[in-house]
């Protein structure tokens, strides 16, 4: 194992069933936020509001509760744990626009 795969599976104390929940519902919250932000802040494919800013903020905070329970979420179901940090990955990529096709 690399020392970046060790680090990535890291997580100081084991979380409860209760706060694995808890992060779940979260994570739910998070990921349907960035959905309803970005719907009122892009037109067109173009930036035009504050709430896209507000959608990426949404996605930065489900990264890191997935992150947080990844070894949970993996435990449970690998693929789906997978699969999920894979569109977090792609919604931060195309986050980075470039500023030029920002109208705010």
């Amino acid at each position: 194992m690399t020392s970046a795969a060790a680090l990535s599976a890291y997580q100081p104390v084991e979380l409860t069933p209760a706060e694995i929940a808890k992060r779940g519902s979260l994570l739910y919250l998070f990921t349907d936020l960035i959905y309803v932000e970005y719907k009122d802040g892009v037109r067109d494919g173009q930036i035009t509001a504050i709430e896209y800013q507000e959608a990426v903020t949404s996605g930065g905070q489900a990264e890191v509760i997935l992150k947080n329970c990844v070894r949970s979420s993996s435990a449970a179901d690998a693929n789906a744990a997978a699969r999920l940090e894979a569109i977090l990955g792609e919604l931060e990529t195309a986050s980075r626009l470039p500023s030029a096709t920002r109208k705010m």
